[in-house]
């Protein structure tokens, strides 16, 4: 632009930078600033820093957009509540709660009251506070997540399915199973309903420590409160029981399925056939192949190698 005497204007500098913010360039959105004065007498304004404040915590730059607030300042420009709320989420989100207090308790230091986020005389409301949990919840700190949530009547907030959704998968990642599927009843309880993805979650984790009859009590739990189900569902705690050598759970809860109205598929069979080989059953795997067959469920190729490996 220069070279055919096309000086960029800010507008320009603001695109290519909010472009370097996205692809993480970091580096080059501070000599592009630099490049600004030095190169085109551009002298980095409000819009600037607002710009580079707001965009940075997007991409996970909390840190660089907090440098950035800070020479803003030093320089003599305003940053309003906007661009310090941008600031404080970011920190939120990454769970450094004791830095984004700090930031607000600043913001009031300085006359700029917080919006309806952290709102001075206000209590928080729900999104501010699902926020400030799921910022525990990712940093490991699920267990204090709970703890808030318990006391949110206390604190007159009401959580919606988001805010229970976000502690329960916290607490699936730290493995505190039992607290999980406690958050889970008390949703149901509330009138919140969990998906079937987030029930298989559960489920899954509580077969895979051996808990399957737990898991199994637990999804008719859910079905029994208007959960939706689906044969995954089912399909994980058959397999469940199975991994236990409990024949008997794994088919009785097969016939759950049908009782359901679900159809189970190829995987659900598969799982079956394989049990009852190991304890050589092979006659009522064959049946059990017949009639997965007869339902017009097309065989994998782990099917089949499932019944000749048994056979053999």
């Amino acid at each position: 632009m220069p070279l055919k005497g096309c000086s960029p204007d800010k507008v320009s500098f603001y695109t290519i930078m909010n472009f370097l913010c996205k692809e993480k360039k970091i580096h080059e959105v501070r000599e592009l600033v630099d490049k600004m004065l030095k190169n085109s007498n551009l002298m980095p304004d409000q819009v600037t820093y607002n710009t580079l404040i707001y965009v940075l915590p997007k991409h996970c730059y909390r840190d660089e957009a907090l440098e950035f607030l800070r020479e803003a300042e030093e320089r003599g420009f305003l940053i309003d509540k906007v661009g310090y709320s941008a600031v404080v989420h970011s920190f939120c989100l990454e769970g450094r709660i004791d830095k984004a207090k700090e930031l607000v308790n600043e913001m009031f230091e300085k006359g700029c009251s917080p919006d309806v986020v952290f709102k001075h005389g206000c209590k928080p409301n729900t999104i501010s506070y699902t926020a400030l949990l799921n910022g525990l919840c990712r940093s490991g700190n699920s267990l204090e997540a709970r703890e808030m949530l318990n006391m949110s009547k206390e604190e007159w907030w009401t959580p919606n399915a988001i805010t229970y959704s976000v502690v329960m998968h916290g607490l699936h990642r730290e493995g505190i199973l039992a607290d999980a599927c406690d958050l889970v009843r008390e949703m149901l309880k509330n009138g919140f309903q969990p998906n079937p993805v987030e029930i298989n979650l559960l489920i899954q984790s509580l077969c895979w420590e051996g808990k399957a009859h737990e898991a199994k009590m637990f999804m008719h739990k859910c079905q029994n409160e208007g959960c939706t189900n689906n044969v995954v569902n089912f399909t994980t705690i058959i397999n469940g029981f199975c991994q236990k050598d409990d024949l008997e759970g794994a088919m009785s809860l097969l016939d759950d399925v049908y009782l359901s109205n679900k159809h189970p598929d190829t995987i659900t069979y598969t799982a079956l056939f394989d049990a009852l080989g190991k304890k050589g059953r092979i006659e009522e795997a064959k049946d059990l192949m017949m009639k997965m067959l007869h339902k017009g469920l097309v065989s994998t190729p782990i099917t089949y190698w499932t019944v000749i490996h048994h056979y053999c």
